[in-house]
């Protein structure tokens, strides 16, 4: 018998931080993974930095 994986609706975290639902606003989830509000946030602001230093 195979040993059984954690399932995403039983303990829902984020792939790149790793903080559970109850520690963030917002956990978006696809299939086997997740990201939360934050994680979305920095990603944003990184990708905000290089837009701008492209136009510069």
């Amino acid at each position: 018998m195979l040993p059984s994986t954690p399932n995403m609706t039983e303990i829902p975290a984020c792939s790149f931080c790793g903080k559970t639902r109850e520690q963030v606003k917002h956990l978006v989830r696809g299939e086997g993974v997740a990201i939360c509000d934050e994680c979305v946030e920095l990603c944003r602001l990184i990708i905000e930095k290089e837009k701008r230093g492209t136009q510069e």
